[in-house]
């Protein structure tokens, strides 16, 4: 198969997980204390079973689905050496953090500069912004050449 397309599934099932990890952990837990607490209702009264049974019912669905997502995302992630999933979460962490930075108030960004110009930071903002965003072509190129050589 096509390197590049094999670079990119890898990138896109990496981002994907990234996404779906905290709705899996915060839905699962949301729905555990659900349960818990509808248990705790039905000590109360015999009319809260049927809220238990709707709450069983959204746990199934969750569950189904959290397997259907983790399936997908299995089946389309290409097959990678332990450097390749290294290369491409180091590649991820880079794209996020450029993101992140992005997003970044332009005040808060002023902000940064003058206390990194202060305190005389080699390491300050500019510079790490400026080496992810020169090295992320590199980065992308060299995650497509391992797949390359792989195939």
């Amino acid at each position: 198969m096509n390197p590049l397309i094999l670079t990119i599934r890898a990138l896109s099932v990496e981002f994907a997980r990234r996404l779906m990890l905290p709705i899996f952990i915060t839905g699962g837990l949301l729905l555990i204390v659900l349960i818990v607490l509808a248990i705790w209702l039905t000590t109360i009264s015999t009319w809260w079973w049927i809220l238990l049974g709707i709450l069983i019912l959204w746990v199934l669905i969750f569950v189904i689905a959290t397997i259907i997502v983790t399936a997908i995302l299995n089946a389309v992630n290409p097959p990678q050496s332990a450097s390749q999933k290294t290369a491409v979460k180091n590649f991820v962490d880079t794209l996020q953090s450029i993101s992140e930075t992005i997003q970044t108030p332009k005040i808060f960004i002023v902000g940064r500069l003058v206390v990194d110009t202060l305190k005389k930071n080699d390491n300050g903002l500019v510079r790490t912004m400026s080496s992810n965003t020169l090295t992320t072509k590199r980065d992308f190129n060299n995650i497509r050449a391992s797949f390359e050589s792989k195939s």
